[in-house]
């Protein structure tokens, strides 16, 4: 896996829970991470690292497929509904108030994992949490359950008593066959096929005093977030900013060093100076993230390859082709035959595209 990949990550954490709940279904973690391509680590090391986000989603989507269980991220969250979250939703619990809680479960999300957006917005009566992953995760069903249930149940299960039961929750994923469930583990009705995950409280419910606040145990462990976020920032990594910007504007067919540039408060001369003072050009990274972002949903969807084009923001399918080839050595529809791994199916688009 290319390095950019290896960049979007979730912390090695998560996988503790994962274990214990395939365990009790008779399944080996580790057997099934080393035939489904995700590296792991040592599990003395799971608490201590951070694995790939991209390679992370697309096992919980092969696992989902091999229990046969659609719904294997909520019947595992409602026997570890924490995860990797443990630290973070635990300060939650302390917060002075549920709409405090809120905002602590977005400012330090990415403890957990690398977001593309996770904010709170509040409305009048309202207020919406919302995130979304980067485009290089292109399975991100089972991932989007997961993080749903956990943000929902934190709320569920309340705060010494008192709960705030989400008024709607709407999701990127797929309308599933039964969503009964989801009502069940996110507290109330759910959409599906929406623009951006969000959960949606009501602005009253959460305004109210938590009854478990305690200040002293709250501040700790806001102190120890702190420390954990400061770890996990990238600090001074030029590159690696502009690889988040380019990776989150990855579909307009114009973005360019000055787009990049102004994003990051600098003049496009000053970037570029910058860049090549790490020993890159921002064209290599532009078109490094457009490989890769290809490769994925090449590799791991049956999206038509006029989609695959503009979704790595190429205007023209001929100008992808080009592209596919001089990164793959063949035309993107052949490469996606010799290296798939889509279900079955899918293959049936495929030959369409």
């Amino acid at each position: 896996m290319s390095g950019s990949l290896e960049n979007i990550r979730i912390h090695g954490s998560v996988v503790g829970g994962l274990e214990k709940y395939l365990a009790s279904l008779g399944y080996d973690l580790q057997a099934l991470a080393l035939e489904y391509g995700l590296t792991l680590g040592p599990p003395e090391e799971w608490s201590t690292r951070y694995i790939s986000l991209v390679e992370y989603s697309q096992f919980l989507e092969r696992v989902s497929s091999l229990l046969n269980d659609p719904y294997l991220s909520l019947n595992w969250t409602s026997v570890d509904p924490a995860g990797g979250m443990k630290q973070m939703v635990l300060a939650a619990r302390f917060a002075p108030s549920p709409l405090e809680a809120l905002k602590i479960m977005s400012r330090f999300a990415s403890i957990a994992i690398d977001l593309s957006v996770c904010d709170v917005v509040i409305e009048k009566d309202t207020v919406s949490y919302c995130w979304d992953y980067s485009p290089l995760v292109v399975k991100p069903e089972q991932l989007t359950d997961r993080f749903a249930s956990i943000v929902a149940q934190r709320f569920l299960t309340g705060f010494a008593g008192a709960s705030s039961s989400p008024l709607e929750a709407s999701l990127r994923r797929k309308q599933p066959k039964n969503s009964s469930l989801y009502r069940q583990m996110l507290g109330g009705p759910v959409k599906f096929g929406s623009d951006i995950n969000k959960i949606i409280f009501s602005r009253e419910q959460l305004t109210q005093s938590n009854p478990g606040y305690d200040g002293e145990m709250f501040e700790a462990l806001i102190e120890l977030c702190e420390r954990r976020l400061a770890d996990t920032r990238k600090q001074g990594d030029l590159a690696a900013l502009v690889q988040d910007v380019v990776v989150h504007r990855i579909a307009s067919a114009d973005l360019s060093l000055e787009l990049v540039a102004r994003d990051l408060g600098m003049s496009g001369r000053v970037l570029q100076r910058r860049l090549a003072e790490n020993g890159t050009t921002f064209q290599e990274i532009h078109d490094r993230m457009r490989r890769d972002l290809a490769s994925e949903l090449l590799r791991n969807t049956g999206a038509p390859i006029s989609e695959i084009a503009y979704r790595v923001g190429f205007s023209a399918t001929g100008n992808f082709t080009r592209a596919a080839k001089r990164w793959f050595g063949l035309p993107p529809k052949q490469w996606r035959q010799q290296e798939a791994v889509v279900p079955e199916f899918l293959r049936s688009t495929m030959k369409k595209s």
